[in-house]
């Protein structure tokens, strides 16, 4: 898809009282966090995109969990 995909920076996310510590591991709840480029969602055709990239994935992810 032409995407770079990595680690958040510079915070990893995984600090204790973090929003996703907080209410989803502590309450032994699956997650997913998505972090993007504002600039790659700025117009139609990015969100398109993105949105074509990533909605399979998340329908993916909530079949598993469902």
């Amino acid at each position: 898809a032409g995407l770079i995909v990595g680690d958040q920076q510079p915070y990893s996310g995984k600090l204790l009282n973090a929003t996703m510590n907080r209410h989803a591991e502590a309450h032994g709840r699956p997650y997913l966090g998505v972090e993007m480029r504002q600039d790659l969602v700025s117009d139609a055709a990015g969100q398109a995109r993105l949105a074509a990239i990533l909605g399979p994935v998340l329908r993916a992810c909530r079949a598993a969990f469902s």
